[in-house]
């Protein structure tokens, strides 16, 4: 990727404050899944725990929905795919529970 369109994507990120989604998304799934941080969230999404990246993905949803509805008053709606079987880098996501016992 040139530096020109980099620049461009990190400019139009600040604009729209993807860090603070990004930062609510990381807050908001450390709540639901008994995290005490966000570092700890991190480190359940690189072991794959699935549960983890479910609630970020929704977190993150809200708060893009959110934009999207004050940036266009015809937004409606949002919606977020869910894949019927959802694959961790290693496979098939690992239950919760599986997860941190592998992590203990």
């Amino acid at each position: 990727m040139s530096t020109e369109i980099t620049e461009k994507i990190a400019l139009i990120s600040d604009d729209v404050g993807m860090a603070s989604m990004m930062e609510y998304a990381l807050d908001f799934s450390a709540q639901k899944t008994g995290y005490k941080n966000q570092e700890q969230v991190l480190e359940a999404l690189r072991g794959g725990d699935c549960s983890v990246c479910e609630y970020l993905r929704y977190g993150l949803a809200q708060k893009i929905a959110e934009y999207l509805g004050s940036a266009d008053q015809t937004v409606k709606a949002v919606y977020v795919y869910e894949p019927e079987y959802a694959t961790a880098w290693t496979g098939q996501c690992p239950t919760r529970a599986a997860s941190r016992r592998a992590s203990a």
